[in-house]
């Protein structure tokens, strides 16, 4: 086992993996997905260093993925999209201004995002929601619609309206 060694204690390098759980989800972007949700932990034992994964692609798929410790799972299921109104939606929270303020070092990490075909086939991120317990930062979309995309996502992916 690997050890870092911070003024006096050791520490496990087991006890960092939720600082790399974010980088097991990234190929799940641009890969049809239309909304996400990122969760994961704060500065935890890995016993409690849960995360979870939430997207809702444009073919109506919705994927959850979950992992705690080194224990994963996933499962699939299909949804009726009003597709123009969400793309509607996307089109009014990719005008909305970012404001930035602090936030907890050490907490858990959540991000909201969608994705918004362009004219020339590229594909633009726009984000609704970040609170970063990695970098200290907490990001919030001032559009109406990217709340709604939010509550959205939440009501599809089992999380209470925040």
């Amino acid at each position: 086992m690997y050890f870092i060694h911070f003024g006096g204690d050791l520490m496990s390098l087991s006890h960092y993996r939720w600082l790399l759980l974010p980088l097991c989800w990234a190929p799940m972007a641009h890969s049809g997905v239309l909304l996400e949700k990122i969760s994961s932990p704060g500065f935890v034992m890995p016993s409690y260093a849960a995360g979870k994964n939430c997207a809702i692609r444009e073919n109506g798929q919705l994927s959850m993925r979950y992992q705690l410790d080194d224990m994963n799972s996933s499962h699939t299921l299909t949804l009726h999209l009003s597709k123009s109104s969400i793309n509607t939606k996307i089109s009014e929270a990719s005008l909305g201004v970012i404001h930035s303020e602090a936030f907890p070092v050490d907490a858990n990490s959540v991000l909201y995002r969608a994705y918004q075909k362009q004219v020339d086939g590229s594909v633009k991120t726009v984000l609704l929601y970040e609170e970063n317990g990695g970098s200290g930062e907490k990001k919030v979309n001032d559009s109406e619609s990217a709340v709604a995309l939010r509550n959205f996502i939440d009501l599809n992916c089992g999380d209470a309206l925040r």
